[in-house]
């Protein structure tokens, strides 16, 4: 299957099976733990909230990082290997 997308990437939907099975097996053990041991329901209530951003951060991550307004298409050190010299204040002196 010929790479069609600019820059080489390519969505793997392999990655974002692993972010959703890793947040649902933690979920699922912290699950377990509660019905082992009832006391700690209150305590381990928000660790659902916590793995459930992390999953959504990290899915929010996955897709802006191969999307086509990618900032790295962009960056200095890509322009700078196509000729273009761009230097910046901020950069210092140019060798």
């Amino acid at each position: 299957m010929p790479d069609d997308s600019p820059g080489g990437y390519r969505r793997s939907p392999r990655q974002l099976a692993v972010i959703w099975t890793i947040a649902v097996v933690v979920a699922g053990l912290i699950f377990w733990f509660e019905l082992t041991a009832p006391y700690f329901h209150e305590l381990m209530a928000p660790f659902y909230v916590i793995i459930l951003m992390i999953a959504v951060f990290a899915t929010w991550r996955w897709l802006r990082a191969r999307s086509a307004k990618d900032r790295r298409m962009r960056d200095r050190r890509h322009a700078a290997r196509r000729g273009e010299t761009h230097v910046d204040e901020a950069d210092g002196p140019e060798k």
